[in-house]
């Protein structure tokens, strides 16, 4: 049985991983954002203890910390619209090291620059609600680079919460 982190331990994990900027928005998103992370780690087997990850538009990579927590990635990919440092380091608050190859590609106008049939697990958390010219072609590339039995993982905010009502 996979030890699950507590929600707080969670938060603190994704602020400490680069996304202290992002705190009033992790603040508010908390319940969710566990709910998130138990989902993914209840639909992880053995088959992707060693999988390939790839990581759409996260800017740094906010599930990584929860998915190395499950230790079930060999290779984590970021994928990206806006120019920033091609590749990422992470030092989780356990210790040791992560990797994360970031890709620089706009998902709804260009082919992904990764080979068919090359990811495991792909991760479109808090993006499908921005896609606002092909979200189909997206979803396309995105069976495209997933291999056969691979999972999607997509998350989008409630629109029907309080908080939204309130904007």
């Amino acid at each position: 049985a996979r030890q699950l982190m507590t929600e707080q331990a969670l938060v603190d994990c994704i602020k400490s991983s680069g996304f202290a900027p992002f705190s009033p928005y992790i603040e508010t998103q908390r319940a969710r954002l566990y709910a998130s992370y138990v989902f993914i780690g209840g639909h992880l087997d053995a088959s992707l203890r060693d999988a390939v990850v790839l990581d759409i538009g996260s800017l740094e990579g906010m599930f990584l910390p929860a998915l190395q927590s499950f230790g079930c990635f060999s290779s984590y990919h970021i994928l990206d619209c806006m120019e920033r440092s091609p590749d990422l380091m992470f030092h989780p608050p356990g210790g040791g090291e992560i990797h994360a190859q970031r890709h620089l590609s706009n998902i709804e106008e260009a082919r992904l620059p990764l080979p068919d049939s090359s990811m495991d697990l792909v991760l479109l958390a808090e993006v499908l609600e921005h896609l606002m010219h092909d979200p189909m072609k997206a979803l396309i590339e995105i069976n495209r680079v997933l291999r056969p039995g691979g999972l999607l993982f997509i998350t989008t905010p409630n629109v029907n919460s309080g908080e939204s009502f309130r904007r």
